[in-house]
């Protein structure tokens, strides 16, 4: 099957929020490792939906910004878990879900990314949206996971995932934020990955892949090479579980 991205998008993407029209809001829940490409494949949903849906009111939700501030997780010793479920703020949480469930607007703090630090001088409303996009480390995991109408996990193999870790990294200029040679950051980097990043989605993230509704295998290039299904829902080729692949 050629172009499983675009199949993705047009055919089964549109298909999950024309049989979704009970829920309200719908949510998609996007799942996968640290920098495997759960922001940007966020973002692509989005565009796709607004694209497809213009009548609709489409918002973003990063789980990020459920994590407690560096300040705090240093305070109580828990920097070095962080992405881990005890660095979230469970009280968030429910105030989201609560939200959420009873329709009603919430104002979030965003996650600076750059910073990789909660950003308490800025925040986003959440409000009355017909779909929301929640990505992030945990959005399998209750309590977020029985928000989700539909989720998907996404998978590509874990050395590609390190040197897009790597990237990231250098992209953020993190070397330089932290006034280190290129060479020391990498080794810190490298050190991180293996001891923090990879320990904490081996024990709190790949368990839960089963879970998920749809499984996207990513290659190199971040194009889908592969679409498990393993959920009883249906596309339009009548499909019940099946796998996908280019």
């Amino acid at each position: 099957m050629k172009n499983l991205t675009s199949y993705f998008y047009h055919d089964i993407l549109t298909s999950i929020i024309h049989k979704s029209t009970a829920s309200k809001p719908i949510i998609i829940g996007i799942c996968g490792n640290i920098s495997v490409g759960k922001s940007t494949f966020a973002k692509t949903t989005v565009q796709q939906l607004k694209a497809a849906f213009p009548d609709k009111q489409i918002q973003t939700v990063c789980t990020d910004c459920f994590l407690y501030d560096n300040r705090y997780l240093k305070q109580n010793g828990l920097f070095d878990q962080k992405g881990s479920p005890v660095s979230y703020n469970k009280e968030k949480i429910g105030r989201f879900k609560e939200a959420v469930l009873k329709q009603i607007p919430i104002e979030l703090q965003a996650y600076d990314h750059k910073k990789s630090d909660i950003d308490s001088t800025k925040a986003f409303t959440i409000a009355h949206p017909d779909i929301i996009v929640l990505e992030g480390l945990i959005v399998l995991q209750e309590p977020l996971r029985s928000l989700i109408t539909k989720s998907i996990f996404l998978d590509a193999n874990p050395e590609v995932v390190q040197e897009w870790y790597l990237k990231r990294c250098f992209d953020l200029k993190l070397d330089q934020k932290m006034d280190l040679e290129k060479e020391d950051f990498y080794a810190y980097a490298i050190q991180t990955w293996q001891s923090v990043d990879m320990p904490n989605y081996m024990a709190n993230v790949e368990p839960v892949r089963s879970q998920a509704d749809i499984v996207l295998n990513l290659d190199k290039r971040h194009e889908v090479q592969q679409i498990r299904l393993q959920s009883s829902y249906q596309i339009k080729r009548g499909n019940k579980h099946g796998i996908f692949d280019e």
